[in-house]
């Protein structure tokens, strides 16, 4: 409210009203909201089970369990500091359903799935694995062919054939420069950090924690 008084604009001119709309407007937005409140019950309970179970072992193991066994672990000469449940085994857990969390309040681009992530970076791995292989077999027919082209005229043949061949990959991982320094699994990196809006870094470790779900 504070940068609409510095600007000077009116609330009304925000959401292009008139005074004679305003309680259309508020009962039309309620009833939006109210639909979607319903409509995503079900996510939020999920949600809230799913966080309650998984704390519930969390607090069960580190506050329970973990004391119980102090004794024993000692005497196995074990480090003072040991701990069965790892600090990534944690964040996995504390992390499981913030994406969704994020993506509903609009802070992501689209709601990752880490059960589901894996089976997203393989089968995207065989489709920039075809990519490695049509960019070989298209740069020596094209060299072939035009021996003393610039590598500029490639480039522009290449992102061109992309446009019509893979226009369903990311742009950036099908990039001529990327194409040829990095290996099919960090072009899926750079395709689902783009897709969830996170970095290449974080995106390599949402998968790993996927794949250990999978194996349970």
């Amino acid at each position: 409210m504070f940068e609409l008084k510095k600007r000077n604009i009116d609330v009304l001119a925000i959401f292009d009203l008139e005074e004679h709309e305003i309680q259309e407007f508020i009962e039309k937005h309620t009833k939006n909201i109210l639909e979607m409140f319903i409509a995503n019950i079900p996510n939020f309970t999920e949600s809230a089970i799913g966080d309650s179970y998984e704390f519930s072992k969390i607090g069960y193991f580190q506050n329970s369990l973990k004391s119980e066994m102090k004794t024993k672990w000692k005497q196995l000469n074990l480090p003072s500091d040991f701990n069965l449940m790892g600090k990534e085994d944690l964040e996995m857990v504390k992390k499981y359903t913030l994406g969704w969390k994020r993506w509903f309040l609009g802070d992501k681009k689209k709601r990752l799935r880490l059960n589901q992530l894996a089976d997203e970076a393989d089968n995207l791995r065989k489709e920039y694995r075809d990519v490695k292989k049509k960019y070989r077999e298209h740069k020596k027919s094209f060299f072939l062919l035009k021996k003393t082209a610039p590598e500029k005229e490639w480039q522009d043949y290449w992102i061109n054939f992309c446009a019509e061949n893979f226009s369903e990959l990311n742009s950036e991982a099908i990039a001529p420069l990327a194409v040829e320094e990095f290996p099919p699994f960090e072009l899926v990196h750079i395709h689902l950090a783009d897709v969830y809006d996170y970095d290449k870094e974080t995106m390599k470790k949402k998968i790993a924690a996927s794949r250990k779900l999978k194996r349970g």
